[in-house]
């Protein structure tokens, strides 16, 4: 466990207490939270705990779980392909599993939540949300150097 006294560049920042390189903002946590949050630096990936003080500063703890980057194939009905950056959970000594990608990128997920764009308008209906537009197809884990595993 470590105590983390946030850093500001204009706001507030900690660092993953296990790789001390990802920086997440916590300027808009209030007092008393709790959560947990995955490592935004992709050779790390490790699961936190994180614990806002009153004070400001912030108690983090590393836990079992990382995040494996991923590329995910999506394919329209068209006759468009795209792969997304994607990442899967893992606990240590676990192998990946890719079981509930297709029901995530299908049906839960946003397109605007994997493309990084503004807004996905399916044009023949106006849905400004449209689950599904594209198709799940597969997963593969991303290696550090570009290619897949």
């Amino acid at each position: 466990m470590s105590i983390q006294i946030p850093f500001a560049r204009p706001d507030r920042y900690i660092v993953c207490p296990t790789c001390l390189k990802g920086e997440h903002r916590v300027d808009h946590l209030l007092a008393g939270t709790k959560t947990s949050w995955y490592c935004n630096n992709v050779e790390c990936g490790r699961r936190f705990h994180l614990e806002v003080l009153k004070d400001g500063r912030v108690v983090t703890e590393p836990e079992d779980e990382r995040t494996i980057p991923t590329v995910v194939t999506l394919e329209s009905k068209g006759p468009v392909r795209i792969e997304v950056q994607g990442f899967v959970i893992v606990k240590d000594g676990q192998e990946p599993d890719f079981s509930h990608d297709e029901y995530h990128y299908n049906e839960h997920t946003c397109p605007v939540n994997y493309l990084g764009v503004e807004e996905v308008i399916d044009p023949t209906t106006g849905d400004e949300d449209p689950h599904g537009i594209f198709q799940y197809v597969k997963t593969e884990v991303w290696k550090e150097d570009g290619g897949r595993q």
